[in-house]
């Protein structure tokens, strides 16, 4: 298990904006969609387990440019949000 920030993973694997917020990161932990960490502060902060995020082909659509994937209509369906 590699844990990885929540912004950082958006960064990373997102197309500026269309990452899952934190708090819909912590919905899909809680969910057992993911695995992850969130600790409920007075600020939230959650990690996702980086090794279970790449191992779920659901979350990635590669990108025109192959090199960014982006988030596809599958994961906008579990956030209950449009692709």
């Amino acid at each position: 298990m590699q844990l990885i920030k929540t912004t950082t993973l958006n960064q990373r694997y997102f197309t500026k904006g269309s990452g899952p917020s934190t708090s819909e990161w912590a919905d899909m932990i809680d969910e057992g969609t993911i695995n992850g960490k969130v600790m409920r502060t007075k600020k939230l902060l959650v990690w996702i387990d980086l090794d279970d995020f790449l191992s779920k082909d659901t979350f990635l659509t590669p990108a025109a440019n192959d090199e960014t994937p982006t988030i596809n209509a599958t994961v906008a369906n579990l956030l209950n949000r449009p692709a």
